[in-house]
């Protein structure tokens, strides 16, 4: 469905939509099943010497290992934060990501609530996207839904007090139909949520300093930018010098 001007109207849209069974996360875990990971660990710095990277964790302070190769797969505002200082390219690049942030809401029931739609794309109004959880396949579990602010909306007040964000983004959903009420409310905030560089280059690759970067804001935005952007990228370093 499609709310706009105070009106609903049937999509129209023929786009595939994907999703991940039997969660958002699982094509992810699949892909990375076979990887060490370590997580929690928030990289703050990294240098590149001697044909080497060498990392600095907020929480563990110097990496030990030094790396060869080094992927940055962040928003462009965190890639210009660590990277800026490694090559001009990659200053100008990230400077221009572009990103707004995103307000999302998730409202959990006791009961299935009785709305007309099981997801709507929103048009002005401060809501972009709700949607019910369990309408999408192989979905278990009690009744949720996930309510997005739109981006410039969020942007505009992404340093608004969250109790405030809340009752401005539940007073849109009750004007949808979606009474939340008696909801158990959660509230997160997306610094980094959608937007892109202009032009939009799909990735980038530093062959000198062996450093690419990977992300949605460098391939148009979108969750498919994103891929595209990853899967570009590494077309790219298996190509031989």
């Amino acid at each position: 469905m499609v709310f706009e001007a105070d009106q609903w109207e049937t999509s129209q849209s023929k786009d595939i939509r994907y999703v991940g069974i039997p969660g958002m996360n699982a094509p992810a875990k699949q892909l990375a099943q076979d990887l060490t990971i370590h997580s929690s660990q928030t990289i703050d710095a990294l240098n590149h010497k001697e044909g080497k990277w060498h990392l600095h964790s907020a929480e563990s302070g110097d990496i030990g290992q030094a790396f060869d190769e080094l992927i940055l797969a962040t928003p462009g505002p965190q890639a210009f934060a660590l990277a800026q200082h490694i090559h001009p390219d990659i200053k100008t690049l990230t400077e221009a990501s572009n990103m707004k942030g995103c307000w999302t809401i998730m409202a959990r029931f006791k009961e299935k609530q009785n709305v007309a739609f099981d997801a709507a794309f929103v048009n002005q109004e401060l809501i972009s996207w709700v949607t019910r959880n369990l309408s999408k396949p192989n979905r278990k579990g009690a009744e949720s839904w996930t309510i997005h602010a739109n981006a410039n909306w969020s942007q505009e007040f992404i340093e608004l007090d969250k109790s405030e964000v809340t009752a401005q983004i539940l007073a849109c959903a009750k004007k949808l139909g979606l009474d939340c009420s008696t909801a158990d409310i959660s509230i997160h905030r997306w610094r980094y949520a959608s937007g892109s560089s202009t032009p939009a280059p799909g990735y980038y690759a530093n062959r000198q300093v062996q450093l690419g970067m990977c992300g949605d804001w460098l391939h148009g935005g979108r969750v498919e930018g994103a891929w595209l952007s990853g899967y570009l990228l590494a077309n790219h370093l298996s190509r031989p010098l």
